[in-house]
């Protein structure tokens, strides 16, 4: 038989569904004991303030996530850049992910140690990941990179600009057939941008 969740765990749990849900300024701390079945005084035993929990919700979140899956390298470059914009979209456009977006564009100007480590956590995180790809794709001779953190904060922009804004806005998803045309189109023209050493290329 599984061990009951301690209270502050509970909190954490029915807070972060009420976030993603609602919202971050739409959910209360009422609602909040309310959905989780205990009392104001044990939310304020655990949390002084709502922002707290918040702040603890997104660290347990960096702390506790699965690593993120790599971007593998097949020997067939095309190939892996496409996988790379489906994968990158498929993490940014999910609807934890944008939620998340929208809790933290309304919160880091007010809490901004707060957006800096959710900023971390994931985008930062993933341009670590998506540097390291391209270095690795550069080093086995299928691009030429002077600065490959650069690279990879183009490629980046590139994949996920106008789609994730209009995903953020108005809530509307690239359809399967859309990322697979953007996919091989980026992969297609970042392949040509990075094919001849930076010298070569004015």
């Amino acid at each position: 038989m599984a061990a009951r969740p301690t209270k502050r765990t509970l909190l954490l749990q029915t807070a972060r569904s009420l976030f993603l849900e609602h919202g971050f300024v739409r959910t209360s701390v009422d609602t909040i004991v309310a959905a989780a079945g205990v009392s104001k005084p044990t939310f304020y035993a655990h949390f002084p303030t709502k922002e707290a929990l918040l702040e603890a919700i997104v660290q347990a979140q960096v702390l506790e996530a699965p690593p993120s899956p790599a971007f593998l390298l097949t020997g067939q470059f095309d190939h892996d850049l496409r996988a790379v914009v489906r994968l990158l979209w498929q993490l940014a456009l999910s609807p934890d992910a944008l939620a998340w977006d929208r809790i933290m564009a309304g919160e880091a100007r007010r809490l901004p140690a707060l957006g800096t480590l959710f900023f971390n956590g994931g985008p930062r995180h993933l341009l670590t990941l998506l540097r390291d790809f391209l270095h690795q794709s550069a080093q086995a001779g299928h691009l030429h990179l002077s600065d490959p953190a650069e690279a990879a904060d183009f490629l980046f922009g590139w994949t996920l600009g106008i789609p994730l804004l209009q995903a953020q806005l108005t809530g509307q998803l690239p359809s399967p057939d859309d990322i697979e045309a953007r996919a091989a189109e980026i992969a297609q023209r970042f392949r040509r941008a990075y094919s001849r050493p930076p010298q070569e290329s004015a």
